[in-house]
């Protein structure tokens, strides 16, 4: 847990994030459903239906999903929805047509 508390200081002492922390620019991916969290926080969607989060909202669900942590491996993890949105189209133009 310790990490993302550090995460969350750091956060805060960027003020160059301040913009990306109040806009809903975060989504929350649950490892262990293998899916996205929705806006309402119930169940789990595609990235399509993935509810958009600030940083201290999806923070917030990342701490207290990942409480019962197993074996260290965290069991929900935030990421910036434009760095997703980036990878999956990167994903998406690099595979070759078989």
């Amino acid at each position: 847990m310790n990490y993302y508390k550090q995460l969350l200081h750091d956060e805060r002492a960027e003020t160059a994030e301040r913009s990306a922390q109040q806009e809903k620019l975060w989504v929350v991916w649950s490892h262990e459903h293998q899916g996205y969290w929705p806006q309402n926080r119930r169940g789990y969607v595609p990235l399509a239906h993935a509810g958009r989060f600030t940083f201290e909202e999806a923070l917030k669900i990342v701490l207290q999903g990942n409480l019962g942590m197993r074996n260290g491996i965290p069991e929900e993890t935030m990421m910036q929805l434009p760095v997703v949105l980036a990878a999956q189209k990167e994903e998406t133009t690099s595979r070759k047509p078989e």
